[in-house]
């Protein structure tokens, strides 16, 4: 709510004159909070799932770098690594490796923070190649957050993409908020 009166005030200031020149409003990109939207940690509780893709925007625009371990350039499995290594989960540096870890979900229940797994080039080979934190997921349309090796650091959509969809392999989930003990088994 602050940032929309202080984008609203800015664009008035601009439009009668007030200053001579655009305002920019400095504070974080809104975190989406199941239904809330709140400006900072101070507003609600944040989700492990919030502060990944709010740690992993920080890198929109940062230029693709293949194999990269610096946070100047990306390339997928070392952008995917760097965000989770925020929440202290450890992943390796290649898309087939982090294709290992987690459980696997279907693509229509994938959420925000699930990992996107993907061919390589080649829809004909088997393997995996590319991976993608999913930035959303409303009413069936996916978003993406990756590392793409033409537009560096992006969010797209997956749906309305036929390069994406051609080699989807499987989603798999690393962050689980549930209260369910997962030392139990269902049947006890």
């Amino acid at each position: 709510m602050i940032r929309l009166i202080l984008a609203l005030f800015a664009v008035s200031a601009v439009s009668t004159g007030f200053v001579d020149r655009p305002v920019s409003v400095t504070r974080p990109i809104a975190i989406q909070m199941d239904s809330v939207i709140a400006e900072d940690s101070s507003e609600a509780e944040i989700s492990l799932e919030n502060k990944l893709i709010a740690f992993a925007e920080k890198y929109l625009g940062t230029p693709y770098g293949y194999g990269s371990n610096s946070t100047s350039r990306f390339d997928c499995s070392g952008y995917v690594r760097h965000c989770f290594s925020h929440l202290k989960i450890e992943l390796p540096h290649s898309s087939a490796a982090q294709a290992a870890y987690g459980e696997k979900v279907s693509l229509k229940d994938v959420k925000r923070g699930d990992l996107l797994f993907f061919k390589g080039r080649s829809t004909k080979k088997k393997s995996i190649g590319h991976v993608a934190m999913v930035y959303s997921n409303e009413d069936g349309v996916v978003k993406m957050i990756h590392a793409s090796t033409s537009r560096g650091v992006i969010i797209e959509t997956y749906n309305g993409s036929e390069y994406y969809t051609k080699r989807f392999v499987e989603a798999r989930r690393l962050i689980d908020n549930s209260k369910k003990d997962k030392n139990k088994k269902d049947d006890q």
